[in-house]
């Protein structure tokens, strides 16, 4: 309730909290054989990230796990009553390699985008991948768009990102004639009699998933 309400993480970072939150828990208990959050110290959680280490986890796994963790203790001297140390206050994150990423050339993006047809899953996808490439959004903020949040007569976009930020984006031409002929070609036969605000709707008539997304691209990539 603290990370969703008051930090305002978003549903992915907080599920991923809570298998690092797990995977934590279990190491104190089985491991260390820990049986209370105040007996906790700082070797235990060097150890514990040494444990990681060993199992050949990154470092930008290791560094997101210690970040979890500093964020449990911060919340439990917060929180609890007699809970006065912060175990985690001077380890030093694991540093992680910086690496460039790796980019699409314009002419892979152009050969994506072509990709799909004038089907009504065509006219979805193709909407959908225009909209990603005009405005860099990110996928979990793409599939949480509703109908009210694309203002195509203005050109504009309303985007909730991480934090609750609410972002307004531009968008281009190619991707306000994309989102249209989804809206009127696709989309009713998508909705079928189900009442749903979601912008992007699948077979079902419900709001497209991350997982169908990813396996929509991988096949147009492919």
């Amino acid at each position: 309730h603290f990370i969703q309400v008051e930090k305002g993480l978003s549903k992915n970072t907080i599920l991923s909290y809570g298998k690092d939150l797990e995977s934590y828990g279990k190491y104190l208990d089985v491991v260390e054989n820990i049986n209370g959050l105040s007996n906790i110290t700082r070797l235990h959680i060097i150890s514990y990230l040494k444990y990681l280490k060993e199992r050949d986890l990154t470092a930008r796994t290791m560094a997101r796990q210690l970040a979890t963790i500093r964020s449990f203790h911060q919340f439990l001297i917060r929180e609890v009553d007699g809970m006065k140390d912060d175990p985690s206050l001077l380890i030093e994150i694991p540093k992680a390699p910086k690496v460039l990423p790796k980019v699409l050339s314009l002419q892979e993006v152009e050969a994506l985008l072509e990709v799909p047809d004038h089907s009504t899953f065509g006219l979805r996808d193709k909407a959908m991948l225009e909209l990603l490439y005009a405005t860099g959004m990110r996928v979990s903020e793409l599939l949480s768009l509703n109908l009210s949040d694309i203002n195509l007569t203005m050109g504009f976009v309303r985007c909730l990102g991480k934090g609750s930020k609410e972002r307004i984006i531009p968008l281009g031409k190619l991707a306000i004639e994309s989102i249209e002929n989804y809206l009127k070609l696709a989309r009713n036969e998508l909705k079928g009699k189900k009442n749903n605000d979601a912008f992007f709707l699948n077979h079902h008539g419900n709001r497209m998933s991350r997982q169908g997304f990813w396996k929509n691209l991988k096949k147009q990539a492919e």
